[in-house]
């Protein structure tokens, strides 16, 4: 595009051609996949927290179902070693202790009885030595079972149980991240704009980092002009410019600059000599400041930008 330089009718007011520009945005891909989806199109408006793609998600999903059930299994050993034994192993011992008191019981009897006849000679001292160590073997199996039943009933140290604790905190943990790797296949856009490009669609395989859409942001239009050199210190950052249609009075926007190029440009390109220094331009740009960036002004259009 060239650009010229006028002087309009009031002698402190200067115009120039200028032309629309954005500064584009870009949503990429966090990670390598294939696409599930692409939900814009070239020329969409993209909201705030809106789906703009996302991937193939059956491996991240098996991955959630694999961690839960870790975390739920788990969660049972832990209450498991909280509670005790099951009441039907309760039961079971109650049994086995019931069992073992009547053999106890019928072993003190018989020793009783064989310690009787021994008055009499009617047994012999090893028989009721026998007797004594049946009754004590008995007593045993008693006060065994007795502290299986109190074990039974108890939960699980304190230092195991500490230690299951630890491992459901992990296996929680574990669920939270695969999780969070299904939720970063959902891509969603942080900001609001216009879809200006889409590089990749649904189908397509792409590796991180690559650019999958292009967003200008309402916010995001400037307007670029060039400045012959011995205007240059006339302009400032921060200063104010009219933007108007081209052939036209008609107001379109304002712009506040933001940027003034410390190096020339040659419109168009020429050697330098004292004969063509008047074609030496800066490269200005200014940010537009009317609301929402005025999105009807159009990336490229040109504009005819007047300088105070």
């Amino acid at each position: 595009m060239s650009h010229f330089f006028n002087t309009k009718n009031n002698s402190t007011a200067h115009s120039t051609v200028g032309y629309i520009e954005g500064d584009y945005r870009y949503l990429a891909a966090p990670r390598s996949g294939w696409l599930k989806s692409v939900t814009v199109n070239l020329g969409d408006t993209l909201h705030r927290g809106q789906l703009a793609f996302n991937y193939r998600s059956d491996a991240e999903q098996f991955a959630v179902n694999q961690a839960d059930a870790q975390l739920q299994s788990q969660i049972a050993q832990s209450q498991n070693l909280t509670t005790g034994a099951r009441p039907e192993e309760i039961a079971s011992l109650q049994a086995q202790l019931k069992s073992a008191q009547a053999q106890l019981l019928l072993a003190k009897q018989t020793l009783q009885r064989f310690q009787m006849l021994q008055r009499s000679a009617a047994v012999a001292q090893v028989q009721v030595d026998e007797m004594v160590a049946q009754v004590k073997t008995a007593q045993a199996s008693v006060d065994s079972i007795q502290a299986q039943i109190r074990a039974a009933n108890l939960p699980a140290r304190k230092q195991t149980l500490t230690a299951s604790i630890a491992t459901s905190k992990a296996a929680k943990a574990a669920l939270e991240k695969a999780q969070y790797d299904l939720s970063q296949l959902n891509v969603n856009s942080e900001l609001a704009g216009e879809v200006s490009q889409v590089y990749y669609h649904t189908g397509e395989y792409v590796t991180q980092g690559q650019p999958i859409v292009q967003i200008l942001p309402h916010a995001n239009r400037k307007v670029i002009f060039y400045v012959p050199q011995d205007k240059l210190s006339t302009l400032r950052v921060g200063q104010v410019v009219n933007l108007q249609g081209i052939g036209s009075q008609q107001s379109l926007s304002n712009a506040s600059i933001r940027y003034i190029s410390p190096q020339a440009s040659y419109t168009p390109p020429v050697i330098y000599s004292n004969e063509n220094a008047d074609k030496l331009t800066f490269r200005v740009e200014g940010v537009l400041n009317t609301a929402d960036n005025m999105p009807n002004l159009q990336v490229g259009q040109p504009v005819q930008v007047i300088l105070e």
